[in-house]
Protein backbone atom coordinates (compact mmCIF):
# COMPACT_ATOMS: atom_id res chain seq x y z
CA UNK A 1 0.00 0.00 0.00
CA UNK A 2 1.20 3.52 -0.99
CA UNK A 3 0.56 6.87 0.97
CA UNK A 4 -1.78 9.02 0.19
CA UNK A 5 1.18 11.35 -0.54
CA UNK A 6 2.46 8.81 -3.12
CA UNK A 7 5.94 8.32 -4.92
CA UNK A 8 6.25 7.70 -8.13
CA UNK A 9 6.79 3.76 -7.45
CA UNK A 10 4.14 3.38 -5.45
CA UNK A 11 1.27 0.81 -6.61
CA UNK A 12 -2.46 0.58 -6.16
CA UNK A 13 -5.15 1.46 -4.07
CA UNK A 14 -3.61 2.69 -0.50
CA UNK A 15 -5.34 0.26 1.56
CA UNK A 16 -4.93 -0.73 5.56
CA UNK A 17 -3.90 0.46 8.03
CA UNK A 18 -3.73 -1.67 11.27
CA UNK A 19 -6.68 -1.77 13.02
CA UNK A 20 -5.62 -2.15 16.97
CA UNK A 21 -6.85 -0.39 19.50
CA UNK A 22 -6.01 2.72 20.99
CA UNK A 23 -3.25 4.59 19.07
CA UNK A 24 -3.63 6.67 15.83
CA UNK A 25 -4.43 5.51 11.99
CA UNK A 26 -1.07 4.78 10.42
CA UNK A 27 -0.11 5.59 7.06
CA UNK A 28 -1.74 2.80 4.96
CA UNK A 29 0.85 1.82 3.15
CA UNK A 30 2.00 -0.30 7.08
CA UNK A 31 -0.30 -3.05 7.27
CA UNK A 32 0.72 -5.28 4.42
CA UNK A 33 4.47 -5.26 4.92
CA UNK A 34 4.42 -8.90 7.01
CA UNK A 35 2.52 -11.57 5.50
CA UNK A 36 1.40 -12.87 8.82
CA UNK A 37 -2.51 -12.27 9.41
CA UNK A 38 -2.27 -12.24 12.94
CA UNK A 39 -5.16 -10.20 14.37
CA UNK A 40 -7.84 -8.50 12.37
CA UNK A 41 -6.50 -6.77 9.74
CA UNK A 42 -8.40 -4.39 6.72
CA UNK A 43 -6.53 -5.99 3.59
CA UNK A 44 -7.60 -4.69 0.46
CA UNK A 45 -10.42 -2.23 -0.45
CA UNK A 46 -11.49 -2.34 -4.32
CA UNK A 47 -13.25 0.04 -6.37
CA UNK A 48 -15.65 -1.01 -9.08
CA UNK A 49 -14.87 0.84 -11.68
CA UNK A 50 -11.48 1.91 -10.01
CA UNK A 51 -11.55 5.18 -11.71
CA UNK A 52 -14.51 7.31 -11.43
CA UNK A 53 -15.53 11.12 -12.78
CA UNK A 54 -16.94 13.80 -10.26
CA UNK A 55 -20.17 12.63 -9.90
CA UNK A 56 -19.78 9.10 -10.98
CA UNK A 57 -20.65 6.44 -8.43
CA UNK A 58 -18.72 3.12 -7.40
CA UNK A 59 -19.22 -0.06 -5.56
CA UNK A 60 -16.78 -0.75 -2.67
CA UNK A 61 -15.90 -4.50 -2.01
CA UNK A 62 -14.02 -4.68 2.16
CA UNK A 63 -11.77 -7.87 2.66
CA UNK A 64 -10.94 -8.18 5.89
CA UNK A 65 -9.31 -10.92 7.70
CA UNK A 66 -8.16 -12.53 10.90
CA UNK A 67 -6.06 -15.73 12.81
CA UNK A 68 -9.39 -17.56 11.24
CA UNK A 69 -9.60 -16.82 7.67
CA UNK A 70 -11.82 -14.27 5.89
CA UNK A 71 -14.05 -12.24 7.80
CA UNK A 72 -16.98 -11.64 6.00
CA UNK A 73 -19.38 -10.99 8.99
CA UNK A 74 -17.36 -8.24 9.56
CA UNK A 75 -20.03 -4.95 7.76
CA UNK A 76 -17.66 -2.47 7.32
CA UNK A 77 -18.68 1.24 7.34
CA UNK A 78 -17.56 3.41 4.43
CA UNK A 79 -17.16 7.36 4.22
CA UNK A 80 -15.15 10.06 1.80
CA UNK A 81 -13.21 12.52 3.47
CA UNK A 82 -15.03 15.49 2.50
CA UNK A 83 -11.56 18.15 3.68
CA UNK A 84 -8.03 18.14 2.37
CA UNK A 85 -5.48 17.45 4.65
CA UNK A 86 -3.99 20.68 5.76
CA UNK A 87 -0.21 21.10 5.52
CA UNK A 88 0.45 21.43 9.09
CA UNK A 89 -1.37 18.08 9.69
CA UNK A 90 1.07 14.60 10.19
CA UNK A 91 -1.92 11.90 9.73
CA UNK A 92 -2.24 10.73 5.77
CA UNK A 93 -6.00 12.18 5.76
CA UNK A 94 -7.43 15.26 7.28
CA UNK A 95 -8.27 14.76 11.23
CA UNK A 96 -11.70 15.70 10.44
CA UNK A 97 -11.97 12.21 8.34
CA UNK A 98 -10.39 10.50 10.83
CA UNK A 99 -13.01 11.50 13.77
CA UNK A 100 -16.26 11.25 11.16
CA UNK A 101 -16.83 15.20 11.58
CA UNK A 102 -16.20 15.87 7.68
CA UNK A 103 -16.98 12.23 6.20
CA UNK A 104 -19.61 11.55 3.14
CA UNK A 105 -21.35 7.91 4.20
CA UNK A 106 -21.74 5.49 1.86
CA UNK A 107 -24.72 3.87 2.59
CA UNK A 108 -24.77 0.19 1.23
CA UNK A 109 -20.71 0.52 0.27
CA UNK A 110 -21.79 2.54 -2.94
CA UNK A 111 -21.46 6.08 -3.29
CA UNK A 112 -20.76 9.06 -6.06
CA UNK A 113 -17.62 10.94 -6.04
CA UNK A 114 -18.42 14.40 -4.58
CA UNK A 115 -18.74 16.55 -7.51
CA UNK A 116 -15.75 18.98 -6.36
CA UNK A 117 -13.35 16.00 -6.25
CA UNK A 118 -11.07 17.72 -8.58
CA UNK A 119 -10.80 20.85 -6.47
CA UNK A 120 -10.43 19.37 -3.60
CA UNK A 121 -8.15 16.44 -3.91
CA UNK A 122 -6.99 17.22 -7.59
CA UNK A 123 -5.69 19.83 -10.08
CA UNK A 124 -8.22 22.36 -9.57
CA UNK A 125 -8.44 25.21 -7.31
CA UNK A 126 -11.74 25.78 -4.88
CA UNK A 127 -12.80 28.91 -4.05
CA UNK A 128 -11.57 30.11 -0.31
CA UNK A 129 -14.06 30.61 2.81
CA UNK A 130 -15.37 33.92 4.04
CA UNK A 131 -12.15 36.09 1.66
CA UNK A 132 -9.32 33.46 2.29
CA UNK A 133 -7.43 32.91 -0.49
CA UNK A 134 -8.23 29.53 -2.31
CA UNK A 135 -6.27 26.38 -1.74
CA UNK A 136 -3.28 24.93 -3.41
CA UNK A 137 -3.75 22.18 -6.09
CA UNK A 138 -3.29 18.53 -5.27
CA UNK A 139 0.31 17.46 -7.15
CA UNK A 140 -0.77 14.19 -9.01
CA UNK A 141 0.99 10.65 -8.55
CA UNK A 142 3.54 9.25 -10.22
CA UNK A 143 0.92 8.05 -12.81
CA UNK A 144 -0.71 11.35 -13.21
CA UNK A 145 -3.63 10.53 -10.97
CA UNK A 146 -5.66 11.85 -8.49
CA UNK A 147 -7.32 10.42 -5.69
CA UNK A 148 -10.86 10.66 -3.68
CA UNK A 149 -9.74 9.24 0.16
CA UNK A 150 -11.92 7.67 2.34
CA UNK A 151 -12.06 5.57 5.66
CA UNK A 152 -13.36 2.41 6.42
CA UNK A 153 -14.31 1.28 10.02
CA UNK A 154 -15.45 -2.05 11.20
CA UNK A 155 -18.66 -1.25 12.96
CA UNK A 156 -18.72 -4.90 15.20
CA UNK A 157 -15.29 -3.60 16.16
CA UNK A 158 -16.52 -0.39 17.97
CA UNK A 159 -12.93 1.52 19.07
CA UNK A 160 -10.64 0.32 16.12
CA UNK A 161 -8.67 2.77 14.35
CA UNK A 162 -10.03 3.45 10.95
CA UNK A 163 -8.12 1.87 7.70
CA UNK A 164 -7.83 4.25 5.17
CA UNK A 165 -8.80 3.55 1.16
CA UNK A 166 -8.50 5.91 -2.04
CA UNK A 167 -10.42 6.01 -5.29
CA UNK A 168 -9.16 7.19 -8.41
CA UNK A 169 -10.64 10.34 -10.09
CA UNK A 170 -10.58 11.54 -13.44
CA UNK A 171 -9.62 15.01 -13.32
CA UNK A 172 -8.35 17.86 -15.94
CA UNK A 173 -4.52 18.38 -16.99
CA UNK A 174 -3.25 21.27 -15.42
CA UNK A 175 -1.07 23.65 -17.53
CA UNK A 176 -1.83 21.75 -21.07
CA UNK A 177 -2.84 23.05 -23.70
CA UNK A 178 -5.56 22.76 -25.49
CA UNK A 179 -4.44 20.33 -28.70
CA UNK A 180 -2.96 18.08 -25.44
CA UNK A 181 -5.99 18.23 -23.68
CA UNK A 182 -7.82 17.39 -26.92
CA UNK A 183 -5.64 14.54 -27.70
CA UNK A 184 -5.84 13.25 -24.11
CA UNK A 185 -9.60 13.17 -24.08
CA UNK A 186 -9.42 10.77 -27.47
CA UNK A 187 -6.47 8.39 -26.16
CA UNK A 188 -6.77 7.92 -22.25
CA UNK A 189 -9.00 4.74 -20.66
CA UNK A 190 -10.25 5.44 -17.15
CA UNK A 191 -8.21 2.33 -15.45
CA UNK A 192 -10.02 -1.30 -14.97
CA UNK A 193 -9.49 -3.38 -11.99
CA UNK A 194 -6.90 -6.38 -13.34
CA UNK A 195 -8.08 -10.17 -12.95
CA UNK A 196 -5.73 -12.33 -10.72
CA UNK A 197 -5.24 -15.91 -10.98
CA UNK A 198 -3.01 -18.18 -8.86
CA UNK A 199 -1.39 -21.54 -9.15
CA UNK A 200 0.31 -23.65 -6.63
CA UNK A 201 3.05 -25.81 -8.37
CA UNK A 202 1.03 -26.66 -11.84
CA UNK A 203 -2.72 -26.64 -10.12
CA UNK A 204 -4.96 -23.29 -10.90
CA UNK A 205 -6.39 -22.31 -7.69
CA UNK A 206 -10.11 -20.60 -7.69
CA UNK A 207 -11.40 -18.87 -5.34
CA UNK A 208 -11.80 -20.98 -2.07
CA UNK A 209 -10.53 -24.14 -2.40
CA UNK A 210 -8.83 -26.32 -0.62
CA UNK A 211 -5.76 -27.92 -1.11
CA UNK A 212 -3.88 -30.72 1.22
CA UNK A 213 -0.63 -30.62 2.44
CA UNK A 214 1.63 -32.33 4.71
CA UNK A 215 3.49 -30.57 7.95
CA UNK A 216 6.39 -28.17 6.47
CA UNK A 217 5.73 -28.73 2.74
CA UNK A 218 6.17 -26.28 0.14
CA UNK A 219 4.40 -24.44 -2.77
CA UNK A 220 5.46 -22.77 -5.43
CA UNK A 221 2.97 -19.71 -5.49
CA UNK A 222 2.28 -18.29 -8.89
CA UNK A 223 -0.09 -14.80 -8.99
CA UNK A 224 -0.96 -14.29 -13.22
CA UNK A 225 -2.82 -11.72 -15.17
CA UNK A 226 -3.78 -10.98 -19.05
CA UNK A 227 -1.31 -9.85 -21.09
CA UNK A 228 -1.89 -6.54 -22.35
CA UNK A 229 -0.41 -5.78 -25.96
CA UNK A 230 -2.73 -2.80 -27.16
CA UNK A 231 -4.13 0.10 -25.52
CA UNK A 232 -7.47 -1.05 -25.43
CA UNK A 233 -9.19 -1.71 -22.18
CA UNK A 234 -7.80 -4.92 -20.29
CA UNK A 235 -7.61 -6.92 -17.32
CA UNK A 236 -3.68 -7.27 -17.01
CA UNK A 237 -0.61 -4.53 -17.14
CA UNK A 238 -2.73 -1.82 -19.08
CA UNK A 239 -1.32 0.69 -21.53
CA UNK A 240 -2.20 4.46 -21.02
CA UNK A 241 -1.42 7.60 -21.99
CA UNK A 242 -0.17 9.95 -19.50
CA UNK A 243 0.65 14.04 -18.99
CA UNK A 244 4.09 14.83 -18.48
CA UNK A 245 4.33 18.05 -16.68
CA UNK A 246 8.15 18.28 -17.23
CA UNK A 247 8.07 18.29 -20.90
CA UNK A 248 4.08 19.11 -22.05
CA UNK A 249 3.69 16.44 -23.90
CA UNK A 250 1.78 13.00 -23.58
CA UNK A 251 4.17 9.73 -23.06
CA UNK A 252 2.89 6.21 -23.39
CA UNK A 253 2.93 4.15 -19.71
CA UNK A 254 2.11 1.05 -18.87
CA UNK A 255 0.98 -0.17 -15.03
CA UNK A 256 3.27 -1.66 -12.85
CA UNK A 257 1.45 -4.43 -11.04
CA UNK A 258 2.04 -5.02 -7.46
CA UNK A 259 1.26 -8.96 -5.37
CA UNK A 260 0.43 -9.03 -1.55
CA UNK A 261 0.70 -12.41 -0.26
CA UNK A 262 -0.86 -13.00 3.35
CA UNK A 263 -1.48 -16.07 5.34
CA UNK A 264 -3.12 -17.18 8.45
CA UNK A 265 -0.05 -19.40 9.24
CA UNK A 266 3.38 -21.00 7.90
CA UNK A 267 5.46 -19.19 5.95
CA UNK A 268 5.79 -16.80 2.98
CA UNK A 269 9.25 -16.15 1.51
CA UNK A 270 8.29 -12.86 0.09
CA UNK A 271 5.46 -10.17 1.53
CA UNK A 272 5.31 -8.33 -1.44
CA UNK A 273 6.46 -9.25 -5.46
CA UNK A 274 5.63 -7.59 -8.59
CA UNK A 275 7.11 -6.05 -12.14
CA UNK A 276 7.37 -2.85 -12.95
CA UNK A 277 6.54 -1.32 -16.17
CA UNK A 278 9.13 -1.73 -18.18
CA UNK A 279 8.68 -5.01 -17.50
CA UNK A 280 5.71 -7.05 -19.12
CA UNK A 281 5.63 -10.52 -17.85
CA UNK A 282 2.25 -11.19 -16.73
CA UNK A 283 3.13 -13.24 -13.61
CA UNK A 284 5.44 -13.26 -10.18
CA UNK A 285 5.52 -15.35 -7.51
CA UNK A 286 7.10 -16.77 -3.88
CA UNK A 287 7.09 -19.72 -2.05
CA UNK A 288 5.16 -21.10 0.76
CA UNK A 289 5.30 -23.52 3.18
CA UNK A 290 2.98 -25.06 5.33
CA UNK A 291 3.20 -25.21 9.32
CA UNK A 292 4.43 -28.24 10.70
CA UNK A 293 1.39 -27.89 12.86
CA UNK A 294 -2.26 -29.25 11.96
CA UNK A 295 -5.03 -27.30 10.59
CA UNK A 296 -5.98 -25.05 8.00
CA UNK A 297 -4.54 -21.94 7.13
CA UNK A 298 -5.86 -19.21 4.74
CA UNK A 299 -3.85 -17.84 1.79
CA UNK A 300 -4.55 -14.60 0.35
CA UNK A 301 -3.11 -12.98 -1.95
CA UNK A 302 -3.96 -9.32 -3.31
CA UNK A 303 -2.95 -8.07 -6.82
CA UNK A 304 -3.06 -3.79 -7.41
CA UNK A 305 -1.75 -1.87 -10.77
CA UNK A 306 -0.27 1.57 -10.03
CA UNK A 307 -3.83 3.00 -10.94
CA UNK A 308 -6.11 2.14 -8.19
CA UNK A 309 -7.13 -1.50 -9.17
CA UNK A 310 -7.30 -4.18 -7.55
CA UNK A 311 -8.11 -7.88 -7.39
CA UNK A 312 -7.71 -11.07 -4.52
CA UNK A 313 -7.99 -14.56 -4.40
CA UNK A 314 -7.91 -16.58 -1.41
CA UNK A 315 -7.37 -20.36 -0.90
CA UNK A 316 -6.67 -22.65 2.17
CA UNK A 317 -4.05 -25.01 3.13
CA UNK A 318 -5.00 -28.66 5.16
CA UNK A 319 -2.24 -29.57 7.19
CA UNK A 320 -2.62 -33.13 8.51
Amino acid sequence: MRHLRRATTAIGLAIATTLGAGGAACRPELDDRTFAIDRVRVLAVRADPPEAAPGQATKLSVLVADRSGVRADLAPDLAFCAEKRALAESSPVSASCLDDSAIVPLVGAVGALPADVCGRFGPERLPGKDGEPSGRPSDPDGTGGYYQPGRVRLAALPGTDPALFEVRATCGLPGATLEIVAGFGARYRPNQNPALAVRADDRELAEGTTIDAIAGQAFALTATWPSCDSPAPCEGAERYVAFDPATRTLVDRREAMRVTWLSTAGTLADDRTGRDEGDPEPSTATVFTAPREAGTTTVIVVLRDTRGGVAWRTFRVTTN
